[in-house]
């Protein structure tokens, strides 16, 4: 999380030039970020997502320039919260950069844990319906859906002319995401419930409800249909029975960046599995000391079994349940401290 505390903090007089540009820099990403995520209501904010490459390579342009301008900050004339601040800021900056760079073998804008086609239920669910006016907007913003659509048909298209194609289960995954933009009107996530538009005039509220169920049954059922059923056959056709990012050209690269950018930290796939085990080792060690203290006699499944029936191991009331959380976080907080 960015010091955003910091902003007002370095803008005082006698700041030092470093200080300065680092206030600049944050709050200027601070806006960006909150409006790319749809936290600022009004004034145009609420919008479709832009999945074009274009986009893509505008936000790493954008964030090279940051990147040089943090590279030039001098750590004497910055107190360490200041110093430390801007690394995060930098260290968030390398992920457009990174998406740029890997934009040909990612499919973050179509596969259903990560697109932004996720949020367009509830971005439409945001809008307001008070006036004739915003039922316009509501309305221009859905004449859009099937541009989206075909946006991500042109993405996929690009890639498969480089045979760079979406594994056969992810494509079974992303299907029915995509066909749930395109039921019928009446269920559609796109028709606003009658209580939203209790505000709007009886003749504008009916005028408005024909034209979008209009359009909700036509060109937007029509255009994420289609794009389903492309999908599910030529493509689904030519799709890899294998799966993950090493099969990609420059895979294992973007995947070294995916980690690093999980982790925080510069290591390997292979480090961060190894680590998993050696921790599921220790911790199974632990348990098998604990069941042997406990002098039970069977098998870990059995005294996991033992476990969720023995009502020894559960609260009774909620300040039992208290005392038992703040026992643990007696323990902790000498770890932290």
């Amino acid at each position: 999380m960015l010091l955003i505390s910091l902003l007002t903090a370095v803008t005082l007089a006698d700041s030092t030039p470093s200080q300065k540009t680092l206030a600049r820099l944050l709050a200027e990403h601070e806006r960006r970020t909150q409006s790319e995520a749809g936290n600022l209501l009004g004034g145009g904010a609420l919008r479709l997502p832009d999945l074009s490459a274009a986009k893509v390579q505008r936000d790493a342009t954008r964030a090279r320039a940051v990147v040089n301008e943090l590279d030039l900050l001098k750590p004497t004339e910055l107190s360490a919260d200041e110093w430390l601040t801007s690394r995060i800021l930098r260290f968030d900056l390398l992920t457009p950069i990174e998406n740029a760079r890997y934009d040909g073998i990612s499919f973050a804008f179509i596969t259903p844990y990560q697109s932004p086609l996720s949020s367009l239920a509830s971005t439409f669910a945001r809008l307001p319906l008070a006036t004739e006016a915003d039922t316009h907007r509501y309305l221009g913003m859905v004449d859009s859906l099937p541009m989206l659509a075909d946006t991500v048909r042109a993405k996929l298209e690009s890639r498969r002319a480089s045979k760079v194609l979406l594994p056969k289960d992810e494509i079974r995954l992303i299907v029915p995401f995509l066909r749930a933009f395109a039921p019928p009107a009446a269920q559609s996530p796109f028709l606003p419930s009658a209580a939203r538009m209790d505000a709007l005039p009886p003749d504008t509220r009916t005028a408005f409800t024909t034209a979008l169920t209009t359009r909700l049954d036509g060109a937007v059922r029509t255009a994420f249909d289609r794009l389903a059923t492309w999908l599910e056959g030529p493509y689904l056709a030519e799709a890899p029975t294998t799966v993950g990012l090493s099969q990609y050209p420059d895979g294992a690269a973007f995947y070294r960046a995916l980690v690093r950018r999980a982790t925080t930290m510069d290591v390997t796939a292979e480090q961060v599995h190894a680590i998993g085990l050696a921790e599921v080792a220790r911790i199974d060690s632990a348990m098998t000391a604990i069941r042997a203290e406990l002098g039970f006699q069977g098998t870990k499944a059995e005294f996991h079994a033992q476990l969720a029936r023995d009502p020894k191991f559960f609260a009774k009331v909620p300040e039992e349940f208290g005392e038992k959380l703040m026992y643990h976080d007696a323990r902790i907080r000498p770890r932290i401290g």
